[in-house]
C-alpha cells in the first residue's frame, strides 16, 4: 500500500458525512447524497384539472415544468393544513426531477460513520429502506427515485 492509498484511508475515515434531512410532520426523511436539492422561494404552482390526490399542481422552475408532490398525502393519506409549505426541488440520480412541499427546509446532519439503517415496527412505504437512529432524531432512509417511479406508474405519466 503507497502512502497516498494509507492517507486517503485515514482522512476518509475521520472526515465526517454530511447529509441533509427535511421534515414531514413527524417525519425527518433523510435525502440521498446524490440527489440534488434546491429551495424554492416565491414560487407560485399552476393547478391542474382533475390532478391525482398527492399531486398539488405544476410548478415552473427555470423554465422546465414539475410535478408538486404533496408530501402529507404521501406519508399520511391527507393534506397539509400548512398555509405556506416550503418547497424543495429535488433532483435523484438516474431519475426525472420533481417539486416537494415540506414543513421545513433541509437542514445538516454530520454523521462520524456512514449510517446503518435499522428495522421499524411501523409499517412503511415500499419507497422508505429504513430508519436510522442518530442523537435524539430519528430519519427515514427515503429513495427518492423509486417514489418518483411508484408515483409516475400510480397516474400513467
Amino acid at each position: 500500500m503507497s502512502v497516498e492509498t494509507a492517507s486517503a484511508n485515514v482522512v476518509s475515515s475521520t472526515t465526517p458525512l454530511t447529509q441533509f434531512y427535511y421534515q414531514v410532520g413527524t417525519h425527518a426523511l433523510l435525502l440521498e447524497p446524490d440527489t440534488l436539492a434546491e429551495v424554492l422561494m416565491q414560487v407560485s404552482h399552476s393547478p391542474l384539472p382533475f390532478p391525482p390526490n398527492w399531486c398539488k399542481g405544476l410548478v415552473a422552475v427555470r423554465g422546465d415544468f414539475y410535478p408538486l408532490v404533496d408530501m402529507h398525502y404521501i406519508l399520511y393519506g391527507q393534506t397539509s393544513t400548512l398555509q405556506n409549505p416550503k418547497l424543495l426541488w429535488l433532483k435523484p440520480a438516474h431519475s426525472s426531477a420533481i417539486v416537494i412541499t415540506c414543513d421545513s427546509y433541509p437542514k445538516a446532519l454530520k454523521f462520524d460513520n456512514s449510517p446503518t439503517p435499522s428495522t421499524h415496527d411501523a409499517p412503511l412505504p415500499s419507497w422508505i429502506h429504513g430508519v436510522i437512529h442518530y442523537n435524539d432524531k430519528t430519519l427515514l432512509l427515503a429513495d427518492h427515485q423509486t417514489l418518483i417511479q411508484r408515483l409516475m406508474q400510480a397516474t400513467h405519466l
